[in-house]
């Protein structure tokens, strides 16, 4: 027993045995409330700081009776912080318990500094759950990965939740100092333990892949909304490369990280793959390749070096995938480092047939000569050498040309390695079900 003094353990060992935890079994977090609240009455020692954490406790069973807690019990998302807060409440009920006792050993070995400790920490953790408790209740997980919410005024916002490794929320969090209409705007986030929620601003329709790849949905998307995104992009990109205060690579530009507005607008989402820049350094090389087969430039799927250039890439490749509604495919099989749609569109440019890439949905053909402009800058970008591709401010640039004569030729991807029929039929592209 001697070990009490300095082991937590001990500490919650000699607790349990003081407040009958056997009482707390099976009993659910309102009842949990009721319990702390009549144990914190009957303190008889650290009188005020029971009767301040029972007042906290009180409010987060204020909050709890305004949901639905067994339907939010059989929900995945919103069972485990549930259970997390029950775990805290017993932890509560123990402390304001013990504080009941006034003499004995419990008396000696508690009394003082080290009980008030404990009851401070408890209230800090059950201040978090006043903080947390209106997040969970807001969680609508029936809509698409990001869940949807309404807040109490009546605004909707998305809810994120990221669990285990922090690496992927430090890099969300770099949206917090990025201002501008074609990114979207974090509005909060909430830690408690290995579990991370952030709040974002809500998309009413949703990613561009759920509309691309739909051939109901694409049929929506004209020629001038499509050059519209794109040129959103474009400009969200200039931003982060350039104007924000932290110089920030996206790393995983994709159609499932473009999020749509009411009005179609495009919002860059999603930066947990994100990195920083400086003056000073102009590219880096990453050990922890995060990224999706199809969209990763060469340089970094292969070899993990990484610069503003990759994000380069990757808009290359997802403007020919707007401009012509498919997905590109890495051949992997074959050596292939740029994909299907790469090649296919550089072959038709060469061949002088850019315009058979686009999607049959664009029926106008008055527009053709500027969705070709579009595509031969898409594949400036989409180059197997960083050294050759365009910067994004330069992208924007030629966007508003209005002739294809002052464009460089785009220089051909590598050849295939030479493989039979069967190979080329089980040639495959790692990643796509998740684009």
């Amino acid at each position: 027993m001697a070990s009490l003094g300095n082991s937590s353990s001990g500490l919650w060992s000699v607790l349990g045995q003081a407040s009958s935890v056997a009482q707390l079994v099976g009993v659910d977090a309102l009842g949990l409330v009721s319990m702390v609240v009549q144990a914190a009455l009957a303190a008889r020692r650290h009188r005020d700081a029971c009767r301040r954490l029972a007042q906290h406790v009180e409010l987060v069973g204020g909050l709890l009776r305004e949901l639905e807690l067994s339907e939010m019990m059989r929900r995945e998302a919103t069972r485990r912080p549930l259970e997390q807060l029950e775990g805290a409440l017993r932890r509560c009920y123990t402390l304001v318990k013990a504080c009941q006792d006034c003499g004995g050993f419990v008396h000696h070995l508690l009394v003082g500094a080290r009980m008030a400790e404990e009851l401070r920490s408890a209230e800090q953790e059950i201040d978090m759950f006043i903080r947390l408790v209106p997040l969970i209740a807001l969680v609508d997980t029936s809509h698409d990965r990001r869940a949807k919410a309404q807040l109490t005024d009546g605004t909707m916002v998305a809810i994120k939740r990221l669990e285990d490794y922090a690496g992927d929320f430090n890099s969300e969090l770099q949206l917090a100092s990025l201002q501008h209409v074609n990114i979207i705007r974090l509005l909060g986030w909430c830690v408690h333990g290995k579990e991370r929620i952030l709040v974002y601003e809500f998309m009413h329709n949703g990613s561009l892949d759920r509309i691309i790849f739909d051939r109901a949905k694409a049929a929506l998307l004209s020629w001038y909304k499509r050059f519209q995104i794109i040129k959103g992009l474009a400009e969200g990109l200039v931003y982060m490369h350039k104007y924000s205060l932290l110089w920030i690579i996206h790393g995983d530009l994709k159609p499932n990280n473009v999020l749509l507005d009411h009005n179609m607008n495009p919002k860059i989402a999603d930066f947990g793959s994100a990195r920083t820049l400086n003056s000073d350094i102009a590219k880096g090389h990453m050990s922890r390749i995060v990224g999706t087969s199809g969209y990763m430039a060469p340089e970094y799927a292969s070899r993990g070096l990484y610069s503003v250039k990759i994000d380069v890439f990757g808009f290359g490749v997802l403007a020919l995938v707007i401009i012509s509604g498919r997905k590109n495919r890495i051949l992997e099989l074959q050596g292939d480092t740029v994909g299907n749609l790469v090649r296919d569109a550089w072959q038709l440019w060469n061949d002088g047939r850019l315009h058979e890439l686009v999607d049959p949905l664009l029926s106008d053909r008055n527009e053709i000569d500027e969705i070709v402009r579009c595509a031969h800058v898409a594949l400036l970008c989409a180059q197997e050498d960083p050294e050759d591709r365009p910067t994004m401010s330069d992208v924007v640039a030629l966007l508003n040309f209005e002739s294809t004569s002052l464009l460089h030729d785009p220089k051909p991807p590598s050849e295939l390695i030479k493989r039979g029929d069967r190979d080329d039929k089980l040639s495959t592209c790692i990643g796509q079900a998740n684009i």
